[in-house]
């Protein structure tokens, strides 16, 4: 017998404090909680007003920014409890008596038990004649009839009890006069059961499909060990419902529509019953209806093709592929001129290496003060957004604020900065308020300062790529990252975090910058044995960039070596240079001289265009400058924060 759900309600309410406090520990909410106003932040997303309030008609949280509803039987099912035991186990915290081991004791919502239907069935078995289905198939299956001859078809638990009856129009759906095309007995329980589970046998292979119409179908076709889902295929609840039943097949042979959704929800099911007994049905397209469109469920097989056409689909399901591996010579061809990629912005540097790759982890490198952050926010940031990407940015060392002043620095340019005292940048207002709409929304910054573990930064990054759809990823540095592990497991951790950072990286083909420090090299140039840490970091890694500020002997023509200085050729008129020490890509191994211009923060070559650069939200249309504001052979203010 049904519980009642008065009862259940009475339970809750009188539960109702202790409740609270059950649910407030379990979430560690202890901190945001408001006594007085019985609200806390949301444990499901970042909350900074509480909006996690308790209800006290339904006697449970909810959160009225998410929507989501949480309370005390929530809590117990999530402890592993069934919804029997959660109420059982509520009972009993709050003394009432219910005889919980009476036969056929059930919890459910339902304020009445389901009712069979008395109408005529000589219309809607008019119209499943006309479907192909016969009445001994709608008698085998219980087919009733509802109100305005809609199609009754009833839902029986694995025990064969009767749960709900759901309901659809019983001829051809029309938008102007059908209120629904289907819907569900009103008061009647309605827990996600399979259509026809009463009647499976667990030894024999199990179809199922999209519809009940569909499992008529393959009824009527001679096959009897079919369900149908009960809500389309945009809700996968029914999985996780009936877990432990569908557990019993060695093998369930998926037959969901052929159009995307169903595919969509057939690859879903797919992965979560498991490819070692999950199998599918796709339609040929070779089978077609009169007009030439093609089949997209059993019922038009069955209308357009027959009995044996269902059956061949049901006897040969297709199998899915062993996952993750593919044939080499079907690989897609690479042509990195036309691969999608970030250029650097720095023609010279971008004539050699071409581009910077999606589905690929690249190193920054160099020593404290010579410009590796610079140049890497001038080409993952100012550069990103410039070319349409979407940029998320962990900066272990830089604030926020700090940042910002940085990128906004290279986004606005030299034509509206304004130097006071040789150091303190002044921007023109107006300028820097349309290049402020013109990034907003696009740069993404971790802002979590108590949480910098590698669990997760990358949990985050993956949300990003999955649900905004982020291409470019950020992160500076690697030594500001708590990778869970003490100072002896370091190495090991720090391998383990970029062999992490190369497949979030492949899997959701974004771009990955990561900036790490070398080791102590006094005034020597970087090189890939300099970089600190496990020499994994350089070893995985598609490409690794040096970036080097030239000390006075190297710009007056000497050259370095582990040891000593040697005179060169000539002097070096250029403030800096970007080297790539490795390039998985092409390997090709350039070094690039450049400039640095410290009011506006860019590295640079070409003083046009790429000193003088405008971004996207600069529409200026008066020539470009073409002159270079520091002589080529004086280095760039001495306090530069490079």
């Amino acid at each position: 017998m049904l519980i009642p759900i008065e009862k259940i309600d009475e339970a809750k309410a009188k539960y109702d404090g202790q409740a609270i406090q059950e649910i407030v520990q379990h979430f560690g909410l202890a901190d945001t909680y408001n006594e007085r106003e019985k609200s806390c932040s949301c444990p499901w997303h970042r909350d900074k007003t509480p909006s996690f309030i308790w209800n006290e008609k339904t006697n449970c949280f909810h959160c009225f920014s998410c929507g989501r509803n949480y309370g005390i039987i929530d809590l117990y099912l999530e402890q592993g409890m069934t919804y029997l035991e959660a109420v059982e186990k509520l009972f009993k915290q709050v003394d009432m008596e219910y005889n919980f081991n009476q036969r056929g004791a059930q919890t459910s919502p339902s304020y009445q038990y389901p009712k069979r239907e008395t109408y005529d069935r000589t219309r809607i078995l008019e119209y499943l004649s006309v479907r192909k289905i016969s009445k001994a198939t709608a008698d085998y299956c219980d087919i009733q009839c509802g109100e305005k001859d809609s199609i009754a078809f009833p839902y029986y638990d694995s025990n064969d009890v009767l749960m709900t009856m759901k309901y659809h129009v019983g001829h051809k759906f029309n938008k102007a006069t059908d209120h629904s095309k289907c819907w569900s007995q009103v008061g009647a329980s309605f827990s996600p059961l399979l259509f026809n589970m009463n009647r499976v046998d667990p030894s024999k292979p199990l179809v199922i499909t999209e519809g009940e119409l569909d499992t008529l179908s393959v009824i009527e076709s001679g096959y009897n060990n079919v369900v149908s889902i009960p809500n389309g295929c945009s809700n996968t609840q029914w999985v996780a419902y009936n877990w432990d039943w569908l557990e019993q097949f060695d093998k369930i042979i998926l037959w969901f529509d052929s159009d995307e959704p169903g595919v969509k929800a057939r690859n879903d099911v797919i992965y979560r019953l498991g490819t070692w007994r999950t199998y599918y049905i796709e339609i040929s397209p070779e089978d077609v209806a009169t007009n030439g469109a093609v089949l997209k469920d059993a019922n038009e097989v069955l209308f357009f093709k027959g009995k044996e056409r269902v059956l061949q689909y049901i006897n040969k399901p297709l199998e899915i592929p062993v996952e993750n591996v593919s044939d080499l010579s079907k690989a897609e061809d690479f042509d990195i001129e036309h691969a999608e990629g970030l250029y650097t912005g720095i023609k010279e540097l971008d004539d050699q290496i071409y581009k910077l790759t999606f589905g690929t982890l690249n190193i920054i490198t160099g020593k404290s003060g010579e410009g590796k952050s610079v140049f890497v926010n001038q080409v993952a940031i100012c550069q990103a957004v410039q070319q349409g990407y979407d940029v998320f940015v962990f900066s272990g060392e830089l604030p926020a604020p700090i940042l910002r002043n940085w990128v906004e620095t290279n986004m606005i340019g030299r034509e509206y900065i304004t130097m006071k005292d040789g150091h303190v940048r002044v921007f023109n207002p107006e300028q820097r308020k349309l290049m402020q709409n013109w990034y907003a929304g696009k740069v993404l910054v971790y802002d979590d300062d108590y949480n910098t573990t590698a669990t997760a930064l990358l949990n985050k990054m993956e949300e990003l790529a999955r649900k905004c759809g982020t291409k470019v990823f950020l992160i500076d540095n690697l030594m500001m990252i708590d990778l869970e592990c003490n100072e002896e497991g370091r190495l090991q951790a720090e391998k383990e975090f970029v062999n992490k950072l190369i497949f979030f990286a492949k899997k959701y083909n974004v771009l990955v910058f990561l900036v790490a420090h070398p080791r102590k090299t006094g005034e020597i140039r970087v090189t890939k044995e300099d970089i600190a840490g496990s020499g994994n970091i350089v070893n995985l890694a598609h490409m690794v960039f040096s970036v080097h500020r030239y000390t006075a002997k190297e710009k007056e023509g000497e050259t370095n070596t582990r040891n000593q200085y040697i005179k060169g050729k000539e002097p070096i008129p250029e403030d800096s240079c970007v080297e790539v020490l490795k390039n998985r890509i092409t390997g090709i191994l350039p070094l690039v001289k450049l400039y640095f211009d410290y009011p506006s923060y860019r590295f640079y070559k070409d003083p046009k265009n790429e000193l003088w650069f405008r971004y996207g939200w600069n529409k200026d249309t008066s020539p470009i400058r073409t002159d270079d504001p520091n002589p080529h052979n004086v280095v760039a203010e001495e306090v530069s924060p490079l």
